[in-house]
C-alpha cells in the first residue's frame, strides 16, 4: 500500500511516530478482505507479525542499507522474506535447516518484546547478520562432497571461491550497534490503536467544523467522561502536540485543543489506508 502512496502523505512509513504506524498496521488487518472476518483474537496475531516485519525491514534498512551485504542482489522492499538472520559462530556445526529453525525462533522470540535498538544490541552479542536466502545456502552448506560432484576442477575452484568470499562478506558485515537506529514501533501501543484512532477521527471531524475543540466537544463527539478525556491528553501530550496545540483546562475553563495540517494530514493517511484495504478485491 505504500508503493504509489500520494504525494501529501510521508513517503517513507518510518517517518511516522510509532503510535501512527501502529494505527495504520490495525487498519489493515482490520480491513483487509482476507483478515477483517476474522474474531479480534485472531487478528491480534496478525497485527504483531505486522509489527514483527515492519521491526526487521526497518533494522535491515538502517544496517544494510536495504540490501543484502553479501550478494547486493536482494533488498528488503521487495524481498523480505528471504532474508534471515544467521550467526557467524555455527558455520558448519549444524544442519542449515535446523540452524535455520534455531535461528529464527531465537530471534523471533525477541521481536516480540524487544525495541528496534534493543534488537540491534543483542543481534550484535549473538555475533550474527541479515543474510538473503540464497546467500544464507553458501554460507552454510557443507562442501566436502564437491570433488565427488564436479569434474572439472575450475568449477570447484569456482564454487569454493565463492563460498569464501561469501562468508567473508558475511563476517564483514555482522550486525553492529548504530547511534541511527531509533524507535519507529513501540511496545506500549499494542491494545492503545483503536482508541487512539477515534480521537484522531474525532478531533478531525470537530475540527472540520470550529478550529477550536473543547472537552465537551469530545464528551459530546465519543460519549465519554471529562476526566478519561483529560487523562488521554495527558498520557498522549508529545503525540498530540506533533500534530495540534493544547490549552490546558483551568478552573472551570475546558480543555482546549487546536488540531494543525499535519494532524488532519495524518487522518486523510487514516481514510487512506481504510479505503484501501476495503477495496481490495481477491
Amino acid at each position: 500500500s505504500w508503493e504509489n502512496i500520494p504525494n501529501e502523505f510521508p513517503q517513507d512509513i518510518f517517518e511516522l511516530p510509532a503510535e501512527i504506524i501502529h494505527i495504520l498496521a490495525m487498519i489493515c488487518v482490520d480491513n483487509f478482505y482476507k483478515t477483517k472476518a476474522k474474531t479480534l483474537n485472531e487478528r491480534l496475531p496478525i497485527r504483531r507479525g505486522l509489527i514483527h516485519k515492519l521491526k526487521k525491514r526497518y533494522i535491515i534498512e538502517h544496517v544494510y542499507g536495504g540490501i543484502c551485504p553479501t550478494c547486493g542482489e536482494y533488498n528488503s522492499k521487495d524481498h523480505l522474506p528471504s532474508f534471515h538472520f544467521s550467526h557467524f559462530h555455527e558455520l558448519n556445526e549444524i544442519s542449515l535447516k535446523e540452524r535455520q529453525r534455531r535461528e529464527e525462533n531465537k530471534i523471533s522470540e525477541l521481536y516480540r518484546t524487544f525495541s528496534c535498538s534493543e534488537l540491534v544490541r543483542e543481534m550484535e552479542s549473538q555475533k550474527g547478520g541479515y543474510v538473503c536466502g540464497n546467500c544464507h545456502f553458501v554460507i552454510h552448506t557443507k562442501i566436502e562432497l564437491i570433488n565427488k560432484i564436479y569434474d572439472d576442477k575450475n568449477v570447484i575452484k569456482a564454487v569454493i571461491n565463492d563460498r569464501d568470499r561469501t562468508i567473508k562478506k558475511f563476517e564483514q558485515n555482522l550486525i553492529c550497534h548504530s547511534k541511527l537506529i531509533k524507535e519507529p514501533l513501540k511496545l506500549d501501543m499494542r491494545q492503545e490503536s483503536l482508541g487512539l484512532m477515534k480521537y484522531f477521527f474525532a478531533l478531525y471531524e470537530i475540527s472540520e467544523e470550529k478550529s477550536e475543540i473543547t472537552s465537551l466537544d469530545l464528551e459530546e463527539k465519543m460519549n465519554i467522561s471529562r476526566s478519561a478525556i483529560l487523562k488521554f491528553f495527558t498520557k498522549r501530550k508529545e503525540l498530540l502536540e506533533k500534530y495540534g496545540n493544547i490549552i490546558p483546562a483551568r478552573g472551570r475553563i475546558p480543555l482546549k485543543y487546536y488540531m494543525n495540517d499535519d494532524g488532519k494530514k495524518i487522518v486523510c493517511l487514516m481514510h487512506y489506508f481504510i479505503d484501501y484495504y476495503r477495496n481490495l478485491k481477491s
